[in-house]
Order: structure tokens, then sequence, then C-alpha cells
């Protein structure tokens, strides 16, 4: 289920850099013919209901080996469990996806598009990683986002 998220998250960067094609929330665009917040919408859905699977799956869970393996398991599916939120707290707070306003976007759950810069044109040689924060000024400081 993390994929959803993660591609949700990085869909904005990505289509301004122009390398949104393998994004699930393109592909759910392209697919079912939707506008960008349909997807997400989508995405969101199905990440509700993946989760949910997940944690009930992790909590009806009971190892049946011996104390030690049982002890050791119980300790990587914790670790298993926490990765999500520790991925998301990455994603707003490394500045890669939401330049300084990571929190403010957290927090409003609102992002505004950025314009795609480079039209889809992609060559090895031209990688283009956005640094948000100098992206035509997207997040001035008067605006709430």
């Amino acid at each position: 289920w993390w994929a959803n998220e993660q591609d949700i998250i990085s869909y904005n960067t990505e289509q301004c850099a122009g390398d949104a094609r393998h994004n699930l929330v393109t592909a759910t665009m392209l697919e079912r013919k939707v506008h960008i917040d349909a997807a997400i919408i989508m995405l969101l859905r199905q990440h509700e209901i993946l989760q949910e699977r997940f944690l009930e799956t992790y909590k009806a869970f009971e190892p049946c080996w011996d104390l030690q393996t049982n002890q050791q398991l119980q300790e990587v599916l914790r670790s298993l469990v926490n990765i999500p939120r520790g991925l998301r707290c990455w994603h707003f707070e490394c500045g890669r996806y939401f330049g300084s306003k990571g929190a403010v976007v957290y927090e409003s759950q609102r992002v505004p598009l950025l314009p795609p810069l480079l039209n889809g044109v992609r060559r090895r040689e031209d990688v283009f990683i956005p640094v948000i924060d100098e992206v035509l000024h997207i997040f001035p400081e008067d605006v709430d986002v």
C-alpha cells in the first residue's frame, strides 16, 4: 500500500520535472479517464482498504514457532508496521516534495500544482530535479497552501 501514498506525494514533483509517466496518479488518470483529483481520491480509497487489511492481518497474526523465533518475528513485524509512518514523516520533512512548506502541506492537505517545466521531454542527459522553493516562487509566504 506504500506505493499509492508514495506516488500521490511525489506526483507533483514528478510531473513538474516531466517524469510522471510511471506514477500511479498518471496511470489512474489515463486508465479511468479522470482528472487528477478523482485519481487521487481513488488511490486514497485503495490505500485505506489495503492499510486496513494489512493492520487486521497484523493484529490477528499469532506466530507459532519457538519463543525466540516468535519474539524476533514480532519485533520485525512491529518495525514493518512503523515503516509507513516513517516514510510519511520523511516525505513531508525532507524538502524534496514540498520544499520548506512540508508542515503546511501536511496540515492543509492541499498542494498547488507546479507548472510542468520540461513539457514531458526527458533524456538521460537532461535529468532535472526541481528545487521546490525555487520553482517560480510557487510558495510565496503570503499565499495559503
